[in-house]
């Protein structure tokens, strides 16, 4: 009766029944619709003083002194919000992919549906579009960064990353106690959702967010240690909690190795801090 009663919700199965922000996660997905929609370029660089500001609102980077001139490789490396707004709202020059075209690309990678993994009491999560509210820039801005209305469960964005490990397919997870042999059982729910130029530049920014200078550096400094090489992304998504104080849930996503990936793996912490 304790377990049961206690605040925390142990026995609350968070990996399939929870929805929270996948905050900078998303940007997995939001970099490769950026590239297979033609927003930008690979090579398409902005600058990021630390903000960017519209109609008197000021959007900022989570690193608040900016990062100067950011392209897409850079953006995944350390996470730059600022290129992530203006690739998604818009912004000097750049049209943006506007939030319909963010929504169906989070879509089609899994988000805003469930899995249908074999355990009970699994949630879809919520994919925003422009039919749901009245609908402002700032809201595009924010859904850009995986914040804001969009709601994913852990296993999504784990489903996600395994997509970046296997480079076609977007599989059913299964819970299994041992693999005998090649599975008959196997069910794809979506293959070659982009091109594989795209997948190997997104792939070498998730490489170079576990390498130095990278979000994900040096926890995961796997490479040095072991000789294996990793692709990850980091992410903090803010939520107010019961008490209405501002807080941060910690995500990291990660596969290995990176050529012929075998693992995936996602850590959330709720309330963990940054990512």
């Amino acid at each position: 009766d304790d377990m049961l009663n206690r605040g925390s919700y142990p026995f609350f199965n968070r990996a399939v029944s929870a929805n929270y922000p996948p905050g900078s996660t998303f940007k997995m997905v939001m970099a490769s619709a950026a590239l297979e929609e033609g927003a930008v370029s690979p090579y398409f660089t902005i600058n990021d003083p630390g903000y960017i500001s519209v109609a008197g609102y000021t959007f900022r980077n989570w690193k608040l002194k900016g990062r100067r001139r950011v392209d897409l490789l850079r953006a995944l490396q350390v996470s730059n919000d600022t290129y992530f707004y203006t690739v998604g709202g818009g912004y000097g020059g750049v049209s943006g992919l506007g939030i319909d075209r963010i929504a169906k690309w989070a879509q089609s990678f899994g988000f805003g549906s469930k899995t249908g993994i074999d355990l009970p009491g699994e949630v879809a999560g919520f994919v925003p579009n422009s039919d749901y509210k009245d609908w402002y820039l700032g809201d595009t801005y924010i859904t850009s960064i995986g914040q804001g209305d969009f709601l994913a469960t852990p296993l999504q964005v784990n489903m996600v990353t395994s997509y970046f490990a296997n480079g076609s397919e977007l599989l059913r997870p299964r819970v299994v106690k041992e693999v005998a042999g090649e599975s008959t059982e196997r069910e794809v729910l979506a293959s070659d959702l982009i091109s594989s130029d795209t997948l190997g530049i997104v792939r070498e920014g998730l490489r170079r967010a576990v390498r130095p200078g990278g979000t994900g550096y040096p926890v995961f400094d796997f490479p040095d240690k072991y000789g294996v090489e990793l692709a990850g992304k980091t992410g903090t998504s803010e939520y107010t909690d019961p008490s209405g104080e501002e807080r941060t849930h910690a995500w990291f996503t990660v596969l290995a190795p990176l050529e012929e990936s075998e693992i995936v793996l996602t850590v959330f912490l709720e309330g963990g801090g940054g990512g």
